[in-house]
Order: C-alpha cells, then sequence, then structure tokens
C-alpha cells in the first residue's frame, strides 16, 4: 500500500505540473461555491409514501407490536454475534442505548413521537463526537473522550433516534480498503472504506442506519460492496462541527441505510430546516438521464450485466437515456488524482498540528502524510483551481439532463490480499462527485453470480437530492420486482 500510495500521489503531482486552467486568472475553489437551490420548472408530483425498513418499523412501533427497547436489544445481539468477525463498532453504547430507547417509549406511549426516527438504533462513524463516548478515528494514536455531541449526532438524537454505538473506519478515513474490517456477504473480501463499519452494520442489521462521511467515495464505496444504500448529499447540506476531519473543503455528511427511502428519511433528520421526502419530484418517466459511457471502463462482467439489465427496466418505464460525453475519462481521472493532493495535503496540515507520534500511525496511513509533505503551494491551489474548472464543466453537464448513471465502482469487492492494489480503481467513478459537491447515491442492483453485491450510482446538480432519490426508488423497485 505505501508504494503504491506513493507513485499515486507522485502521479498526481506530475499532472498537476502539467496542468494549465483555462484562463490565467482563474480562481482557486477553497470552499466551493455551488449555486443555491431553485425551484424546478418541470412537472412536478407529489412524494409517494414512504417505504423501507424504516417506515415499516415505525408502523410496528405506532401499533406497539414491537418496542424501541426490543428493537436495540436485537441489534446488540447482532452485534455480539457478528462483530468479532467482521469487526465493523469500535465501542458498544449498551448501556445508554437501552436508556434511550426505554425514554423513547415512554414519550410513543405518551403520544409525543419526534419523527419517523423515533426510537430506531443507529450507528455513527468513529469520527464524530458522542456524549459520552471516545473517538479514536480507528488509530491507536488518537484518543478523545467526547462531553458533547457532533451537530449531526445532535440532530439525530432531536429525531428520536437511538445511537447504538461508534463503527470502524480506515484509519482518520484517509483510505478506502479499511483492512481491519471484512465484507458480511463473503468475510475474504473487504467491505470497503473508509465507512466500513457504517456499511457492516447497515447490511447485517446491527443497526437501521448510519452516519458516515465521504470527503472520495468513503460512504459509497462501501455501501456499494456490501449491498446497502449510501448517499451523500450536496456539499454543505449539514455542518461538520464534531467531525475530525480528513479534509475541509471536501468533507461530506453522509449516511447509509437500507433503502432510499430510509436514506431520505434519515436525511430529514440531518437537516430539520428542508425536507427531502416531501419534496415534490418530477415523474420519473419525466427525467432525462444522462449515461457517462467512460464510467463502465475496465467493468467487471458481472457489474456491466447487472447494470444493463436495470437499465432495461428503467427504459420499459419511459426513462429516456441518452449517451454524454462529459465527465470523459480525462475528467474522472484528474478528479481522482488531484482530490488525492487537495485532501491530503489538508490533512498533512491537521496531522500537523494534532502533534501525534507518527510511529502510532499506520504505515499506510503515515507514508500518504510523508509523501503529501513534498507537495508545494501551488500544487494545492492549482489542484483547487482545477477543482473549480470540473466544477463549472459538471454544472454545464446538468444543463441537458436531470441525473447521470454509471457503475459505483466498476469491480465488485477485491480479496483482501488484492485489495491495496484496488484503490483508485475503487475512487475512479465517486471521487469526482465529492470534488465538485454534488448530490450522489449507492443503490444495490442484481449481485453478482457469487452473490457479490453490486452499485449503480445517481448523481445530480447541486441540491437536487429529490432527483436522485426518485430514481433511486426506481431502480429499487425494478430490482425487487425481478
Amino acid at each position: 500500500m505505501s508504494n503504491l500510495a506513493t507513485d499515486a500521489f507522485q502521479n498526481a503531482l506530475a499532472l498537476l505540473r502539467k496542468w494549465r486552467a483555462e484562463r490565467a486568472d482563474a480562481a482557486p475553489a477553497y470552499a466551493l461555491e455551488l449555486p443555491v437551490d431553485r425551484p424546478s420548472e418541470r412537472p412536478v408530483q407529489p412524494p409517494s409514501p414512504r417505504r423501507g425498513a424504516i417506515a415499516s418499523t415505525e408502523r410496528l412501533l405506532d401499533s406497539h407490536d414491537v418496542t424501541s427497547e426490543e428493537l436495540v436489544s436485537r441489534s446488540l445481539r447482532a452485534i455480539a454475534d457478528q462483530n468479532d468477525e467482521l469487526y465493523a463498532f469500535v465501542e458498544i453504547l449498551e448501556v445508554e442505548a437501552l436508556a434511550r430507547a426505554k425514554k423513547m417509549d415512554v414519550e410513543r406511549g405518551a403520544g409525543r413521537v419526534r419523527s419517523p426516527l423515533h426510537g430506531i438504533p443507529v450507528s455513527v462513524k468513529d469520527l464524530y463526537a458522542v456524549k459520552g463516548g471516545t473517538t479514536r478515528a480507528g488509530s491507536l494514536g488518537y484518543e478523545r473522550r467526547d462531553d458533547h455531541d457532533a451537530v449531526a449526532v445532535k440532530r439525530l438524537r432531536e429525531a428520536g433516534a437511538v445511537v447504538i454505538g461508534k463503527t470502524s473506519t480506515h484509519e482518520f478515513a484517509m483510505g478506502v480498503i479499511a483492512p481491519q474490517s471484512r465484507n458480511p456477504h463473503d468475510t475474504t473480501r473487504i467491505s470497503g472504506g473508509s465507512s466500513s463499519g457504517a456499511a457492516i452494520a447497515v447490511a447485517t442489521g446491527m443497526g437501521m442506519a448510519a452516519l458516515g462521511t465521504d470527503t472520495r467515495g468513503s460512504i459509497r464505496i462501501p455501501a456499494a460492496l456490501c449491498g446497502v444504500v449510501g448517499l451523500k448529499p450536496t456539499f454543505g447540506t449539514i455542518p461538520l462541527d464534531g467531525v475530525v476531519p480528513l479534509a475541509w473543503s471536501m468533507d461530506h455528511v453522509a449516511v447509509m441505510a437500507p433503502s432510499a427511502d430510509d436514506a431520505a428519511t434519515v436525511l430529514d433528520a440531518l437537516t430539520p430546516e428542508k425536507k427531502t421526502v416531501d419534496t415534490p419530484v418530477a415523474a420519473v418517466s419525466d427525467i432525462r438521464v444522462g449515461l457517462p459511457r467512460t464510467a463502465w471502463r475496465d467493468a467487471e462482467p458481472a457489474v456491466e450485466h447487472s447494470l444493463e439489465s436495470v437499465m432495461d427496466t428503467l427504459v420499459a418505464t419511459g426513462v429516456e437515456m441518452v449517451d454524454v460525453q462529459r465527465p470523459s475519462a480525462i475528467d474522472f481521472d484528474n478528479a481522482n488524482l488531484t482530490s488525492m493532493v487537495v485532501s491530503r495535503c489538508e490533512a498533512a496540515a491537521f496531522h500537523r498540528d494534532l502533534g501525534l507520534d507518527p510511529i502510532l500511525y499506520t504505515s499506510d496511513v503515515r507514508t500518504q502524510l510523508e509523501v503529501a509533505s513534498e507537495a508545494t503551494a501551488q500544487d494545492y491551489i492549482d489542484g483547487q483551481r482545477l477543482r473549480a474548472e470540473l466544477q463549472r464543466d459538471m454544472l454545464r453537464v446538468f444543463e441537458d439532463v436531470d441525473v447521470l448513471l454509471m457503475p459505483t465502482v466498476p469491480i465488485v469487492a477485491p480479496t483482501v490480499e488484492t485489495a491495496d492494489q484496488t484503490p483508485l480503481v475503487l475512487t475512479r467513478n465517486v471521487a469526482l462527485w465529492s470534488f465538485v459537491g454534488f448530490p450522489a447515491i449507492t443503490v444495490p442492483c442484481e449481485p453478482s453470480p457469487a452473490g457479490l453485491p453490486i452499485g449503480l450510482q445517481i448523481v445530480a446538480a447541486p441540491h437536487r437530492e429529490a432527483a436522485i432519490l426518485a430514481v433511486a426508488r426506481a431502480v429499487e423497485r425494478g430490482v425487487n420486482a425481478r
């Protein structure tokens, strides 16, 4: 991994040192200035009633067929049965979670239901401050006892969710392998990262939703490899206060859940000022879908077959699909490499001031921070200038289509032994959308013949979460009907 990380970073620096901006006065994108949300001028229809595991469970809670305490107890049993093999959780808040569940049951009995998440067990990535818990960021060198909740955690609690524990991550979220964790569908394979534990927890029923982060694909990669939904909203939608940073200008608060509706429900709790589930959307048959065929580069046959099957189903419902020239292979590759420079430079600054002994880091992360020191200020600024140029180009793409469809990753989960050769393949189709800050979701498609999950990524322009959720629901209906 260390040699691969060094080579990749050197390639990224070489790219930037050859690249020239379209205009000499082109400004960098230190903080993304995304377009503000604007009302759609297209015909819209009301959202359909919520479905998914959370909605079904909410109905059971309302009818007193199950209690929150029972739900949390089930999650804790699932953790006890599977965590040693899969390594999803690094801290289990059993006493606190059961006490919280009882409180939620009392509130429900008194007629107070805060939201659809009331009494629902959720997990939180080990980067978030959780009052009464310990944040280690997946590292032996970092430990912080938290006396407050991160903003995102606070909002989940205010919605009535029950935090059952903290999930594992690639150390400091600086990787997409998470070598300590295993894929629940095949334990000889990786779960993906950096939000590895979050994906495992949702896939195995250890929790009904999970809070993670996405900087270069850290939600969507493990969600795709583990067969769950991973939703990254528009950059800046949810505050990052209380989250250990990887890269300030690229980090996103993001969620995993069993279905698109479940993910939307969690997003609603995290954005109380804007209800995504209740946003009217265009009928799916009216949504224009773009296919950047270059995203299928080197795709495994099982991935190609699964996505073609889904697209055939969507076309049968009246969805119009057109091939688009952008993003091109160069767009994907430039974003993949340049986002590495930007994120690692920002990480190096954070870790310098953190002042930890480098010997306590894994060799993988230590090497990444060391090579980041070879970047110059001009390299970083040019990376941010290229980012601003990519953002403008991608906004133009969505003048002609509403969403883009593509493989989330072009391969199924690699084996543990081969995983260290795949990071740039895993991030190839996802890093661009974190880099430019656009909303993206991955939803499970038909699995491979070996039963390994495959994900379809849906992307839209800034603040168009309702559009990607509408298409995601249509994909789920088609997959579940087969």
